[in-house]
């Protein structure tokens, strides 16, 4: 996050997704769907990609979180 004066809770302006100790990212266009988190406790960084044959769905998103819960599972617990 880009900090900003007086702690103003700004976050989706920047597209920014957070999960438990994860940041991150998704997106999809022309049949490919993609996400980048990033671990802030741990370090760790998952990115997933996928091809589509449409862009209603973006499967990366659940794809990260099965990664994230088999490796880091306490990472996505609620902050």
């Amino acid at each position: 996050m880009i900090p900003t004066p007086n702690r103003i809770p700004f976050g989706y302006g920047l597209g920014i997704i957070r999960l438990g100790d994860w940041v991150g990212h998704d997106g999809a266009i022309y049949g490919f769907s993609s996400v980048t988190f990033y671990d802030r406790v741990n370090g760790a960084v998952i990115t997933a990609v996928a091809n589509l044959s449409s862009n209603f769905s973006t499967p990366t998103l659940g794809l990260f979180g099965q990664i994230a819960k088999r490796l880091y599972r306490a990472s996505l617990r609620p902050r």
